[in-house]
């Protein structure tokens, strides 16, 4: 997917793992994928099933990390590749906590371009309550030699693993939370078809995985 290469870049010039949850620690995060197709017409997708795009869409995420919940996005494309969407760099967590910031990628009112490869785009959204350093360092030594294939497969691995052993929380909730999806447009009082995110929240640790399909 061509357009994670210029989103790599994007992040750099500007999720889930957890260990096992604590009882009663609160992580929430809202986060949205915003499609606008070729009549500019925006929708906000729930991803309640794979997600459809067709060449020539275009895409927005937008995340907000609630209390002191730390997120993860990785993308794993149609063409085999591996991307940190989200921190922007591995060492993010290291200063002060962005508790409450609302980030869109690509930043501004940019918009990513969905080009024309058949497959899925698979997003992996993590939420923990504390810093996955483990996962830190695996990303940081992967993004200092993407071209290190064999890098590439411990860190999907390691992502894989970590899913297939975290358990969701029983009271894992999700609610529509009216946002603008670009930063140029005025917020609603009520969810609007293209302006709304999925806020997302429990009593510990959770992992989403997110599909997009094309066709």
């Amino acid at each position: 997917m061509s357009i994670l290469r210029k989103l790599f870049l994007s992040l750099l010039l500007t999720a889930f793992f957890a260990s096992p949850a604590r009882a009663g620690d609160q992580v929430g995060v809202a986060w949205a994928f915003f499609l606008k197709d070729g009549e500019g017409q925006v929708k906000s997708l729930s991803f309640d099933e794979t997600e459809r795009f067709a060449a020539g869409d275009l895409l927005r995420i937008y995340l907000q990390l609630q209390e002191k919940t730390y997120v993860y996005l990785y993308l794993h494309d149609s063409r085999g590749d591996l991307y940190l969407v989200f921190p922007p760099t591995p060492d993010f967590y290291g200063g002060e906590f962005p508790a409450w910031q609302k980030f869109y990628i690509p930043s501004g009112r940019g918009w990513f371009t969905l080009d024309s490869g058949n497959g899925k785009e698979r997003f992996y959204l993590l939420a923990a309550n504390h810093r996955l350093i483990g996962l830190e360092g695996l990303t940081d030594q992967f993004l200092m030699d993407r071209d290190d294939r064999a890098m590439q497969v411990r860190l999907l691995g390691e992502i894989n693993r970590e899913i297939a052993t975290l358990g969701q929380p029983a009271n894992l909730e999700q609610s529509p939370l009216p946002v603008p999806y670009s930063t140029g447009l005025a917020g609603s009082r009520e969810p609007l078809p293209g302006s709304f995110a999925n806020q997302t929240r429990g009593d510990g640790d959770f992992s989403l995985i997110l599909e997009l399909s094309n066709p």
